[in-house]
């Protein structure tokens, strides 16, 4: 019988000097049958010539502009020979065991689309700074936002995603993965194995800014609209609606508050009544964040649900009478 292939699908622009970190970590692999397909978005500092210099066998690159990173990614799918994929950023890594791991529990699972372990997290200079344990998995968390698979450290079954589309939404500038997950978890369970597979590299928050966050939950905004859209899904997921809109702007106020941006932490907090929201995540980024702001109190107290009013924290509650 056929061992499978585990097919890490890698694209980048200007992906130095962490390409070579993830590169050889693909090369480092236990697992004797790995493909690395690598689509380079025609970078100008020193990629190309990078890859022109390694000996590879199983290392399968191209350089070509591109229109964005979903074309780019679209691409490298398409020369997918593999049994099972994992989409790898050329900035992060996956740990030695990560394919065979992959293969493992796959063969122990088959009936899974997904298979996510946990990550290391490291610095620019490769230097551990803390672990993300995975959330375990629940189809309605996925779709409500409150749970996100760690893409890097997620395996997917190609049998399984070619039934549902071999590819990912070009129409999006951004989430894909988000597009992707929701597309297979309405078709196929997901498994968490609670092990570390992939070290991801964490960028410092100076360099990420509000409007991105704006743009992420757009983008996920647009997935749920379309899902709830199609009447098959609203006949069965539809009582989740508001719990996923409160969902996805209960994390964008996550996201931004992790950014030091307050005010727009509050917005979403504010965009979030109106599906009345989980009360226990509700509160967590409330009391960070409302600075004895009595406006926003008020639009607490006159918009948000009785139960939500009825969960306040016992130090808070006096101040929405």
């Amino acid at each position: 019988m056929r061992e499978p292939v585990v097919s890490v699908v890698t694209t980048c622009f200007r992906g130095m000097p962490y390409l070579r970190e993830c590169i050889e970590s693909v090369q480092a692999q236990d697992w004797p049958h790995v493909e690395h397909i690598l689509q380079d978005a025609g970078s100008d500092d020193g990629t190309g010539e990078y890859l022109a210099s390694l000996n590879h066998g199983n290392l399968f690159w191209r350089s070509e502009p591109d229109s964005g990173e979903y074309e780019g990614l679209n691409r490298a799918l398409q020369r997918v020979t593999g049994d099972i994929l994992i989409v790898l950023n050329g900035d992060d890594a996956l740990l030695p065991h990560a394919c065979s791991w992959a293969v493992k529990h796959f063969a122990a699972h088959p009936e899974a689309a997904v298979i996510y372990g946990d990550e290391h997290i490291v610095d620019g200079e490769s230097l551990h700074i803390s672990d993300f344990i995975a959330p375990d998995y629940d189809l309605e968390q996925l779709l409500c936002v409150e749970i996100v698979p760690p893409a890097q450290a997620a395996f997917i079954s190609c049998e399984k995603f070619r039934e549902v589309g071999f590819h990912v939404d070009e129409s999006m500038t951004d989430c894909g993965d988000y597009e992707m997950w929701v597309r297979l978890a309405c078709r196929f369970p997901f498994v968490h194995i609670p092990e570390f597979v992939t070290m991801y590299r964490w960028h410092d928050n100076k360099s990420r800014r509000p409007d991105e966050v704006v743009n992420h939950v757009s983008a996920k905004q647009y997935v749920l609209d379309r899902f709830f859209s199609e009447a098959g899904n609203m006949a069965r997921y539809g009582h989740l609606h508001d719990r996923a809109l409160a969902g996805l702007m209960l994390w964008g106020s996550e996201s931004c508050f992790w950014m030091g941006a307050h005010d727009a932490a509050r917005e979403y907090l504010v965009q979030a009544l109106a599906h009345a929201p989980e009360p226990q995540k509700f509160y967590k980024y409330f009391m960070k964040t409302v600075d004895d702001r009595p406006d926003f109190i008020r639009v607490l107290a006159e918009f948000g649900s009785p139960d939500l009013l009825a969960a306040a924290p016992e130090d808070f509650a006096h101040a929405l009478g």
